[in-house]
């Protein structure tokens, strides 16, 4: 599974972020489904380090876990971050009886939503609220997303030659 794009999804002033990761570390991650960093940032002097984000196997291991039967929902901040959520589903072939949604800010819309799942799937900024609101019983999962090995690789090999005062060459 490769999915790129999805540090948009954790990062709530993307310009801001990208002007301290370029300034401080002198890497950024290529946005390629959401944002496209040349547009940007215009042509950025310094070099791009790709990073392709997965779920973590912990994540996809606990909703492999739940019977079929179960009604199953997702409380994002995002449509983006939803989407993503049920294309993963898709790949693995993960179904369920019914799939109930929500990217709503509002406590009640989440509360009713959380009230008809057997288990919510919550990206990282909605964990809490949905474990306050949660019924006896009723299972929140945090859908957690990590850089692949491959991204991990090329990072540290990225940060040994800005260290070593070298330029480092892009990876994308």
């Amino acid at each position: 599974m490769h999915l790129s794009g999805l540090v948009i999804v954790f990062i709530e002033d993307v310009d801001a972020f990208f002007r301290v990761l370029l300034e401080v570390v002198q890497l950024a991650p290529p946005l390629v489904s959401a944002v496209n960093v040349q547009e940007l940032l215009g042509q950025p002097e310094k070099p791009i380090v790709g990073i392709s984000l997965v779920p973590e196997m912990s994540t996809i291991i606990r909703i492999a876990k739940i019977p079929n039967h179960r009604t199953v929902g997702i409380v994002t901040t995002s449509e983006q971050f939803r989407k993503i959520i049920r294309e993963v589903m898709e790949e693995l072939e993960l179904v369920f009886d019914m799939f109930l949604e929500t990217s709503s800010q509002e406590r009640q819309i989440v509360q009713q939503l959380v009230d008809r799942c057997d288990v919510v799937l919550v990206s990282p900024k909605r964990r809490q609220l949905v474990e306050e609101l949660s019924p006896p019983g009723c299972q929140a999962i945090e859908f957690v997303f990590t850089p692949d090995r491959t991204s991990i690789n090329n990072l540290k090999v990225a940060l040994l030659e800005l260290n070593d005062g070298g330029r480092i060459k892009e990876r994308n």
